[in-house]
C-alpha cells in the first residue's frame, strides 16, 4: 500500500512520530506530501549554520505567514548562526545581518512555546526590536537566553509569558548581582539552568550578594561555572527535587545551619562531578545520585555516597580500583537498590579481576537491579584503535552478567553494555537488553526480557518507590 493512500488522520499520526528533517524530506515528494510535511517540519526548527540560513528561513515563513507561522512551536538559534565558532567573548565580531528579518518573524510568532537564542546580548544591542518581540510573546513555556549581560537580565521581569523553564548563560566578563531579583517576577518557574553566572557585588567578604529571593516554585536547578556558595540556594529554593552541578567553586561555610539539618528535604536526584561536591557539600538522603569524574577522587566519592545514602546510584569506576574501595562502598550505601556502574577498562586490563572479586563484595547489599557498562579507553598503538570484535564483546558481557547474578542473591534484573572513551552510558538513549533472574528447581538463570517490556525498565528502576529499610 502506498503511504499517501492512507487515511489523512493516520498520516498525521505517523508524521507526529517523525523528526522535522524526515517530515521536510517527505514534503518534497508530492503536493499532498508537501501539505502534510511542512507543518511538522516547522514545528521544531534549529538554525545553526549562518545568517544566510536565518534569512532564508525567515523569508520562507514570512512569505506565507498565515499558513506557516501558526505551526512554529520551537525555535533554536545557535551561536553558529551568527558566525561564532566558540564563545562570543573570544571572537571580535559576529554576523547579525539577518536581525531585521528575525525581529519581524518573532513579532508575529505568537504560538511559539520554546525559544532559545545564542549571542543574545549583542543581538538585542544590534536590533532592539528582538528584545521587544521576545518580551511580547504570550505563550513561552521554555526559554533559553545565552551569552547574556545586563540588558538581557533587565528583560526577565518584562516577559509577558511566565515560562516554567529557563536556561540562562552569562557572558564571562559580566557581573550580574541583580539576576535573581529580576528573576523573581517569573513566579511559575519550575526549572532553572544557569551557566557562568557571577553574582559578585563587592558587599561581602567573598564578593557575593547577601541573599537570593525566596523561590518556592522551583523544582529543578542546574548550575555550571558558578562561584556562589551553596547556602544561598538552600535558603532560597527549599523545594528542589533535582540538582545538577558542574565546575562550581566557592568558599564552603561549614558552620551554616544547612549542614546541620540537611540540605534540601525533598531532593530526589543529585548529579555532579566529584570535585564539585567539595564546594557544595550536599547532605541529605536522595533517591538517585549520579556521579561523574570519580577517577583520582575515590575517597571523596565514598564521602558523597555516605552523606546522601542513595537508593539509586550511577557511578563511573576504573576496573583497577580494588577491594578496599568496594568494601568501604558497602557501608556507605546501605539503602542501595539499583546500581549503575560504568567500568573504565584501561591499559591495565583489570576487568577479569573485577568480575572475580567485586560482585561478591557488593552481594551483601539488597540490590535488585544492575546496569553494568564496560567503557574501553583508547591508548595509542593498541588494538582499541581498530575496535574490538562484536563476538568478543558479547562473550565478555555474558560472563559479566553470569558472575554478577551468581554473586548477588537479591538480584532480579541485569543489563550490560559497551561504551568507549568520551561516551556517557548513563546519559545516552541506546536501547538496552535486559535479563531477568529466574529460578528453576533451585537453579538461578537469566532469561531475556522482551523488547517491548525492556524498553522502559531503566526508567522504572530510576523512579521506583523502593523500601528504604536496610
Amino acid at each position: 500500500m502506498a503511504l499517501l493512500s492512507l487515511n489523512h488522520d493516520v498520516l498525521c499520526e505517523i508524521l507526529d512520530q517523525t523528526d522535522p528533517q524526515s517530515a521536510l524530506r517527505l514534503s518534497m515528494v508530492s503536493r499532498k506530501a508537501h501539505h502534510l510535511g511542512v507543518p511538522q517540519a516547522l514545528s521544531r526548527v534549529t538554525l545553526s549554520r549562518s545568517q544566510q540560513q536565518v534569512s532564508a528561513f525567515c523569508h520562507f515563513v514570512l512569505s506565507d505567514p498565515q499558513r506557516r507561522l501558526p505551526y512554529l512551536r520551537e525555535l533554536v538559534i545557535e551561536s553558529g548562526a551568527f558566525g561564532v565558532t566558540h564563545r562570543i567573548e573570544f571572537q571580535r565580531a559576529a554576523d547579525f545581518s539577518a536581525t531585521e528579518e528575525l525581529a519581524t518573524l518573532l513579532e508575529q510568532a505568537h504560538r511559539l512555546r520554546h525559544l532559545s537564542i545564542a549571542c543574545f546580548e549583542d543581538l538585542i544591542v544590534k536590533e532592539p526590536r528582538i528584545a521587544a518581540a521576545v518580551c511580547a510573546l504570550p505563550g513561552l513555556v521554555d526559554v533559553g537566553l545565552h551569552n547574556c549581560g545586563h540588558l538581557s537580565t533587565a528583560l526577565l521581569p518584562r516577559l509577558r509569558s511566565r515560562p516554567r523553564k529557563l536556561a540562562f548563560t552569562a557572558l564571562f566578563n559580566r557581573k550580574l548581582p541583580s539576576f535573581f531579583h529580576r528573576l523573581i517576577a517569573l513566579d511559575r518557574l519550575e526549572s532553572l539552568e544557569i551557566s557562568y553566572l557571577d553574582l559578585s557585588d563587592g558587599s561581602q567578604p567573598h564578593a557575593e550578594i547577601h541573599e537570593i529571593p525566596h523561590m518556592p516554585s522551583l523544582r529543578s536547578l542546574a548550575v555550571r561555572g558558578s562561584t556562589a556558595r551553596m547556602s544561598l540556594f538552600v535558603r532560597s529554593m527549599p523545594n528542589l527535587q533535582t540538582l545538577r552541578i558542574a565546575d562550581v567553586c566557592s568558599s564552603v561555610d561549614e558552620s551554616s545551619d544547612h549542614y546541620k539539618g540537611g540540605s534540601w528535604p525533598s531532593l530526589a536526584h543529585l548529579q555532579g562531578n566529584v570535585p564539585d561536591f567539595r564546594h557544595w557539600k550536599v547532605a541529605c538522603p536522595v533517591r538517585w545520585l549520579q556521579l561523574d569524574l570519580t577517577a583520582y577522587h575515590y575517597d571523596d566519592a565514598l564521602d558523597i555516597i555516605r552523606r546522601n545514602s542513595p537508593l539509586v546510584l550511577s557511578l563511573p569506576v576504573e576496573t583497577k580500583v580494588g577491594a578496599t574501595f568496594w568494601g568501604s562502598f558497602i557501608s556507605a550505601a546501605p539503602r542501595l537498590r539499583h546500581l549503575e556502574v560504568c567500568l573504565d577498562e584501561g591499559k591495565s586490563k583489570q576487568l577479569e579481576t573485577w568480575m572475580n572479586v567485586v560482585p561478591r563484595i557488593i552481594g551483601s547489599l539488597r540490590i535488585s537491579s544492575v546496569f553494568l557498562c564496560v567503557r574501553y579507553t583508547h591508548w595509542i598503538g593498541s588494538r582499541m584503535d581498530q575496535g574490538i570484535a562484536a563476538a568478543e564483546n558479547e562473550s565478555t558481557l555474558r560472563t559479566l552478567r553470569e558472575r554478577t547474578m551468581e554473586a548477588i542473591p537479591t538480584l532480579r534484573y541485569i543489563t550490560t553494555a559497551v561504551a568507549f572513551k568520551g561516551e556517557n552510558p548513563f546519559e545516552g538513549h541506546q536501547a538496552l537488553s535486559w535479563w531477568q533472574v529466574t529460578s528453576v528447581s533451585g537453579t538461578r538463570r537469566l532469561e531475556v526480557v522482551g523488547a517491548d517490556r525492556g524498553e522502559g525498565l531503566r526508567d522504572d528502576f530510576l523512579h521506583a518507590h523502593y523500601d528504604a529499610q536496610a
